[in-house]
């Protein structure tokens, strides 16, 4: 039976640095707090984006269709000459 060190050939092995994980000055965990927030952020973003869009189209159809039942200034001039 073949010893431990004729099986198994020595390689460097690559372990980092050996310093702290850093991402523009931000390091460690907190990474991944400011992926989180900045997702967070823009999907945020566009859902109050979207909503504020579906908002002012409901505003705007509801001024539309209260206009049609509206007699046009034009109109009522006619009527009272």
């Amino acid at each position: 039976m073949k010893s431990k060190d004729e099986r198994y050939p020595d390689y460097p092995l690559f372990k980092g640095l050996q310093r702290p994980l850093e991402f523009l000055g931000i390091q460690g965990r907190y990474i991944y707090w400011a992926a989180v927030t900045t997702c967070g952020a823009i999907v945020g973003f566009v859902a109050a984006y979207c909503l504020l869009g579906f908002i002012a189209g409901s505003c705007r159809a509801g001024y539309r269709r209260i206009g049609r039942y509206r007699a046009h200034p034009s109109q009522t001039a006619e009527r009272t000459a």
